[in-house]
């Protein structure tokens, strides 16, 4: 099957499911029909999965990569494959013209860059030694080198001429290269924020500052890297040819078009439904052309922000767009491996270029409709998500192309045939192989089935025969050996460990030959009882699956068999292929029943109805045909539709279709693509345009305009259809962007609305007398060109006097002659003399209408005045839009009044000049920071400010701190340190990320910390202490004044920046003070740091217990976000952005507190919901709701109905967290559910949800009640231990912050291990280890561990847990235990046989409880274990298991056996 079979077939299924949904919404476009010879040879325009594309200089050539391997050139004007470069060993990512059209350069993941000549396609030269993808290539301007940058975080500059590598540069992850005008190589990488420079010739690093005019690329570029914090990889980002329009969209469907120089906002470019993918600007840099997720290309006014142009109809997302050097085309590639040439200004298609990936030959949809398969030459087999269109898996093994894909009844598994002989099975799930291929035929295999009970496989293949194969699970174990420490001697020790495999193994069990030639198909029965084969050899086989049935042959066709299907009851088979033609065969005879004949292709498809009274056929031509099994006619049908139109065909009826021209075409002979125009139907039309009325004149800067056209068509004329609107001599800068108008009938008129933008050229003047010259076009011909006066608004400055000089000020002024307000405007001038150059102040206007003026006053500094002489540059720039208006004011003259004083002033100022260049260009400090700039960042506190200074008069500060690696904002923050104690407490807050408060006392305030990883109050104040010393008796007084006598805070923090640094010592002695000390240089370093949160947690930890700072905690659930680990699939559930109602399982301690507080804390900042957390401390859920909401009566009169407290409105619901719910559960499953069922009614009108956590009760109510409502209430989360990753993040981060440290990586594996997983267990250890630790030790060891886990009461208390509320709890555990990973019917066995004769539910209930309370848990074999090895051990200490077991028994025996109650 071709792509375009294949994407035709999706394009039905999709108008099937829409066209009614629809049908009233889009007008026909020919009412009476057209007749069917219009799609002898239509197209349907489809888009493509190219990942590359690169005009020529010149615009004559395209060149394209796909993920072949292979780079494509084509010509543009014809749509022919002028060359196929072939060398790449896998997908092609990047490819680039020369500046002369000579040369092309690709690169790829093969980690290769290729050099090839364009001439003759000959590859010059094949460039290994990157590691990783190649994304970005360049030349450089003169041609002479090429770079290339790679994922493996690698530029390499290459000789074009000889191949030979030049440079290797570490450069960032993933860059995108450029060459700046004079040859400086340029690497940004959005990734990883960072943008660098370098001089090719000598390979050394440039600094990012730099005096060449192409710096203003890499200002630009670091800009966007500021705008975008975290370096997304999903940034994308374009800028316009001049350099002054950036693009970006990061990660998103909204396009920002931004000044590059400012990064101000100008335009939001709105419209994709799905992500931006590429972008390109056209040559003029007025319009931007986007491709993304949403399948569309858009052509944007970047002016007015309009869509021009939608093209769309394909299927798959597009990766890749450009612009022609002339900008008269645009190619687009895609997901569906081919490549597009349009025309931009009317949204048509102009050519459409091959698929690079080869031919789709296999399809097959999942049986719940969720996923399709597909398999084409490159032997890959691609799953997509047929919802979304997006590749959802990709199966890599076939060496050949895949010509057969079929799903299993479940969609679980997928069989593939493939051209290498082999079959294949996979998980659909993982996209793993189950099992290996399967390889039973002589040549290629072109037929798979499943049996529909999924147990049995049949497989056709070019050798004429079929195999049956039977479906068994394997399992299979081996050994791996793996490192598990370290010998004494420093060697590395190795353990062999046991490896679980499970898979399925494909058996061949019968193989038939019954066919001459190559088997085309294959279909089971319902029951599979029978299979039925097709082939080349133009026969029908039909034969049961025993081996002993023997075969029917069903002769009827005249050329092979593609194509079978089974009726539903069996009775019937059909079958088709190359002859045109369905045969139904009887099934119990053998003997053909019918032909059916009509005007259909080859059948590549057949299937039926699920009455079986009606067949549908599937051709090579894309038709569908529907056949009634009860009438000989067929009820013939052909449906296609996409966004730009549809077409319908019933048998025996008219073409219907709605369609702009843009939708169904067909193929020239020289290759392009021509709108399928309606039939003429008697006398032409006769258009005329009755009148123009200019309702909106356009402004500059793309301020829309709107001119409506009154079209009429003459009475005695024919209808015409696709009416359009052509410019045929505009204004430079104006674009019109009219509506298109489907049909208009003979004797009626038509307004037709054409929206205009202007966009006045740069340094171009208006036009005086401005007019439209366009034309009417239709399907057939155009109408004779129309002129239409026009009027166009736009600002024009000029300088209204001559500059006035007085008292050291210059004044201009400004006016405003044109009919457009100018908007916001900026002016700067700029003095030149003898070459040298001064910029002066920045002077802003806020706008100036028609005919108003602005005087502009411009100090001039002495530098300026005594220069007797200069030349002015005045530039004003527009902030509508990047435009610039400037002005030449040669000889403005100074005049000078004596020039003897001028002379004693030169005197004195040179002697000025000699003293201050002495006193600050020779200042010790600023010649000891010259020589060592990292020296600043030890400077004392006290001494920075008169660095500052020093370095400011040597204008070297900035140029100091960059050397030093200080961002200037950290350097005036530390500034700030040294200055008023307000101005330190600020700076300290800032630098922490804090909030200061109202002030507490002297130089004292409120302070709110930002999450610590430490239990340190975020309610604190920080102290400023200044003066020579801190004396005890002071030092008392001001802590008085903080605590309040325990009202004020708890904790505080003291910044000392006295002379003698003795605040810390003085505070020790005050009793009753819980506080850290900042010296002046830790104050210094915090102000100057990175991470200064990181060094604020060291300080803290450093002067208070660990066990005071200690964030283990053990009860009411995880309060701090920084300290909840794991758990974010279920949190991410729960918060979705469809609130829904959960039910939250699992046992105490398990962390279901946590869970609901840390999606509390996320629901409760959408401003879309009303979120509340509950916990239930009884049963009564009525009135502890009322309590939340403060509705509970102090008069002791009745609540209010449930309805009115628990719920809120549909546009805000009301989101309910209830913790400890089982009580609750049990009380209103006595009652009758009243609570319950208000409770589902609330959600299900979409004024309520509710999120509840318990235990058993819970448990019991949603899985084991099948009464119960809550069995389909909510989607149930079970909560299981934590993962791997969060439980040892949960185990070292939080020490980290306290300053502690594990020996080594096996200490807390240890510790993950013996816990189980378990956060409550790691909580509890890890406290323990805290409270236990001598106050000078920073090392948590092994043997500390150890001693906790042995020792600690909380430990062993809470491992008492496993005990359950009853003695059958105790004992079947026990009994597990004993026997040593038993099943389910083991232990009752075993129990039995000691005489505990347990009812069945009554045992599977208790085993339910263990299970749940994570005591005993099964394996993948169904084997019971203790998962918690500190359990297990703390449970065979208690006593012998034998002993307690048979307490148990006996505890059980005196309660009676027959009687055992229901687990609590």
């Amino acid at each position: 099957m071709s792509v375009r079979r294949y994407a035709l077939a999706l394009c039905v299924a999709v108008v099937l499911v829409t066209s009614s949904a629809h049908a009233d919404e889009s007008e026909v476009l020919v009412p009476e029909g057209e007749p069917e010879s219009i799609l002898s040879e239509a197209h349907w325009s489809l888009m493509g999965n190219v990942s590359a594309v690169a005009f020529s200089p010149d615009g004559r050539l395209l060149a394209s990569g796909g993920s072949d391997g292979l780079v494509r050139l084509w010509v543009v004007s014809t749509g022919r494959e002028l060359r196929r470069l072939e060398g790449h060993t896998d997908a092609v990512s990047a490819v680039v013209f020369n500046q002369d059209g000579s040369t092309l350069a690709s690169g790829g993941k093969d980690n290769t860059v290729r050099l090839w000549s364009v001439d003759t396609g000959r590859e010059l030269h094949r460039l290994p030694g990157h590691s990783d993808l190649v994304r970005s290539l360049a030349f450089n301007p003169n041609g002479q080198f090429l770079a290339s940058g790679s994922g493996d975080k690698t530029v390499r500059v290459w000789s074009v001429g000889n191949g030979t590598l030049q440079r290797t540069l570490n450069g960032p992850v993933d860059p995108v290269l450029s060459f700046t005008s004079k040859g400086k190589l340029l690497a940004s990488s959005l990734r990883e924020n960072t943008v660098r420079q370098w001089d090719v010739d000598t390979g050394q690093e440039l600094p990012p500052s730099t005096s060449d005019a192409e710096a203003s690329a890499l200002r630009a570029v670091s800009r966007i890297v500021e705008v975008f914090p975290g370096g997304s990889p999903d940034v994308v980002s374009v800028y316009s040819p001049t350099e002054d329009v950036l693009a970006s969209t990061a990660n998103g469907n909204v396009i920002q078009v931004r000044d590059a120089a400012s990064q101000r906002v100008l335009r939001e470019l709105k419209g994709h439904t799905s992500p931006v993918e590429t972008m390109a600007f056209s040559p003029d840099g007025r319009t931007l052309a986007s491709g993304g997720g949403d399948n569309t290309v858009r052509v944007w006014d970047i002016a007015t922000g309009y869509e021009l142009r939608r093209m769309q109809g394909n299927l798959f997302p597009v990766w890749s767009v450009a612009f022609s050097p002339t900008g008269d085309a645009l190619v687009s590639g895609g997901s569906d491996a081919l490549v597009h040439v349009w025309d931009p200004a009317t949204g048509l298609e102009l050519n459409r270029l091959g698929a690079p990936g080869g031919p789709v030959r296999a399809v097959a949809t999942s049986p719940d409709q969720r996923l399709l398969a597909s398999g084409g030459d490159d032997g890959i087999i691609s799953l997509w998500e047929l919802k979304s269109g997006r590749q959802h898996l990709r199966l890599e093994g076939h060496t050949g192309p895949v010509y057969s894909v079929a799903f299993n009844a479940e969609g679980t598994q997928l069989v593939s045939g493939s051209a290498d002989g082999t079959l294949r099975l996979w998980s659909t799930r993982t996209g793993k192989p189950l099992g290996a291929p399967v390889k039973e035929h002589e040549g290629p295999l072109r037929a798979v089935a499943f049996s529909p009970d999924g147990r049995t496989l049949a497989s056709g293949g070019d050798d004429g025969s079929v195999v049956l194969y039977k479906l068994r699970s394997s399992r299979e174990v081996y050994t791996e050996a793996r490192p598990i420490g370290s010998n004494p001697d420093g060697s590395t020790l190795i353990g062999i460990s046991p490896v679980l495999v499970e898979g399925q193994s494909v058996e061949p069990f019968r193989r038939v030959r019954y066919h001459r030639g190559p088997v085309r198909s294959l279909a089971f029965s319902r029951d599979g009882r029978f299979v039925a084969s097709g082939g080349d050899d133009a026969t029908v086989q039909l034969w049961g699956t025993q081996p002993n049935d023997q075969p029917r042959l069903l002769k009827g066709h005249a050329k092979g068999v593609w194509a079978v299907a089974f009726s539903p009851d069996q009775r019937f088979l059909a079958s088709g292929g190359g002859d045109k033609q369905i045969v139904l065969w009887n099934v119990s005879t053998g003997q053909p029943v019918r032909a059916l004949h009509g005007p259909i292709g080859w059948i590549s498809s057949l299937a039926f109805s699920p009455g079986g009274h009606t067949l549908a056929s599937g051709d090579d031509s894309g038709r569908i045909l529907l056949w009634s099994l009860h009438q000989a006619p067929p009820l013939q049908g052909l449906l296609r539709g996409a966004s730009q139109g549809w077409v319908s065909h019933l048998q025996g009826k008219s073409v219907l279709r709605s369609d702009d021209g843009g939708f169904l075409s067909h193929r020239l002979t020289d290759g392009a693509l021509e709108a399928i125009a309606p039939a003429r139907q008697g006398l032409p039309p006769r258009l005329s345009i009755v009148s123009a009325e200019l309702r909106v004149p356009p402004g500059d800067f793309g301020e829309p305009g709107e001119l409506i056209l009154t079209v009429a068509n003459a009475p005695d004329s024919g209808r015409a259809y696709w009416i359009q609107l052509e410019p045929v001599e505009l204004p430079p800068g104006l674009m019109l962007f009219p509506a298109s108008v489907p049909r208009l009938d003979a004797g009626t008129t038509v307004e037709i609305p054409v929206k205009l933008s202007y966009l006045r050229p740069d340094l171009a003047a208006l036009p005086q007398a401005p007019q439209l010259r366009f034309k009417l076009t239709h399907a057939f011909g155009e109408e004779t060109a129309f002129t239409s006066p026009l009027v166009l608004l736009s600002p024009e400055l000029v300088l209204a006097k001559a500059p006035q000089l007085k008292d050291g000020t210059l004044t201009l002024t400004l006016r405003n002659t044109g009919s457009q307000s100018t908007g916001p405007l900026s002016v700067t001038g700029e003095f030149e003399w003898h070459g040298k150059q001064h910029t002066g102040p920045n002077q802003n206007i806020n706008d100036l209408a028609p005919g108003e003026e602005s005087s502009i006053a411009i100090p001039l500094s002495n530098e300026v005045l005594k220069l007797g002489q200069f030349d002015l540059a005045l530039t004003v720039s527009y902030k509508k839009w990047p435009r610039t208006r400037s002005f030449i004011v040669p000889a403005v003259k100074i005049p000078i009044a004596y020039s003897l004083y001028i002379a004693l002033a030169l005197g004195a100022l040179l002697l000025f000049g000699f003293v201050y260049y002495a006193r600050v260009y020779r200042n010790p400090m600023v010649v000891h920071a010259a020589r060592s700039p990292a020296a600043l960042k030890h400077y004392p506190l006290a001494e920075m400010a008169a660095a500052d200074q020093a370095l400011r008069r040597a204008k070297r500060l900035d140029s100091t701190i960059t050397a030093a690696g200080i961002p200037a904002t950290r350097w005036q923050r530390a500034l700030g340190g040294a200055k008023t104690p307000h101005d330190a407490a600020t700076a300290f807050a800032e630098a922490i990320g804090g909030r200061l408060g109202a002030s507490l006392g002297t130089n004292t305030w409120a302070l709110s910390l930002p999450q610590l990883r430490l239990r340190f109050a975020r309610d604190t104040a920080v102290v400023i202490i200044d003066g020579t010393r801190l004396e005890s008796g002071d030092a008392e007084r001001r802590m008085a004044d903080v605590f309040q006598d325990g009202r004020g805070p708890s904790q505080v923090l003291v910044l000392d920046r006295t002379q003698a640094q003795n605040a810390r010592q003085v505070l020790e002695g005050v009793p009753q003070v819980r506080c850290a000390v900042l010296s002046a240089n830790r104050l210094r370093d915090l102000l100057l740091a990175d991470e200064p949160v990181r060094l604020l947690e060291t300080t803290i930890s450093e002067q208070v217990s660990v066990s005071e700072l200690s964030p283990y905690q053990v009860a009411g659930g995880v309060k701090m976000e920084s300290f909840f680990f794991g758990r974010e699939r279920e949190v991410r559930a729960i918060t979705d952005r469809s609130v829904r109602n959960f039910l939250v399982v699992g046992q105490r301690q398990m962390g279901k507190s946590s869970l609901l507080l840390a999606a509390f804390r996320r629901l409760q900042v959408r401003s879309d919901l009303d979120a509340h957390y509950v916990e239930l401390a009884d049963a009564d859920l009525h009135r502890r709701l009322a309590r939340e909401r403060g509705q509970v009566p102090s008069d002791g009169s009745p609540l209010p109905p449930f309805v009115d407290v628990a719920s809120g409105v549909p546009s805000r619901p009301r989101v309910w967290l209830i913790d400890e719910a089982d009580d609750f559960i049990s009380a209103d499953a006595k009652a009758g559910y009243p609570l319950l069922q208000t409770m589902r009614a609330l959600a299900e009108e979409g004024r309520a949800h509710f999120i509840l956590a318990g235990f058993w009760d819970l448990y019991r109510a949603v899985v084991l009640d099948e009464k119960q409502p809550l069995r389909n209430f909510g989607e149930q989360l079970r909560l299981e231990p934590l993962d791997a990753r969060s439980a040892l993040a949960l185990i070292t981060d939080p020490m980290a912050a306290l300053g502690l440290h594990w020996d080594t990586p096996s200490t807390t594996e240890l510790l993950v291990e013996q816990a189980g997983r378990r956060a409550n267990l790691i909580v509890l250890a890890c406290k323990a280890l805290v409270d236990s630790l001598p106050p000078d030790t920073h090392v948590l060891t092994r043997e500390n561990l150890e001693r906790a886990l042995r020792e600690d009461k909380d430990l062993r208390d809470q491992s008492r847990r496993w005990r359950g509320d009853h003695p059958l709890h105790r004992a079947v555990v026990r009994q597990a235990l004993l026997l040593g990973k038993p099943t389910r019917e083991e232990v009752r066995l075993a129990l039995k046989a000691r005489g505990a004769d347990i009812r069945s539910s009554d045992f599977d209930e208790a085993m339910d409880h263990r299970e749940l309370s994570y005591v005993l848990v099964p394996d993948g074999d169904g084997r019971l274990y203790c998962p918690v090895p500190l359990m297990q051990r703390y449970i065979e200490s208690e006593r012998s298991l034998e002993v307690g077991l048979t307490e148990d028994l006996e505890d059980l025996r005196r309660r009676g056996l027959a009687e055992v109650p229901r687990p609590a």
